[in-house]
């Protein structure tokens, strides 16, 4: 297995705006697909 150079950069900075939107937005799926999961396992 070869390493590449996209294993090694590091991402972008992102602004504490963009974090906070990538964050909520992260935040609000969790429950979505909780309900989801529960809702398959009773079925």
């Amino acid at each position: 297995m070869t390493a590449t150079r996209d294993q090694f950069v590091k991402p972008a900075k992102l602004s504490a705006d963009a974090k906070s939107k990538h964050t909520s937005s992260i935040l609000s799926d969790i429950p979505a697909s909780e309900a989801a999961a529960k809702e398959k396992k009773t079925q």
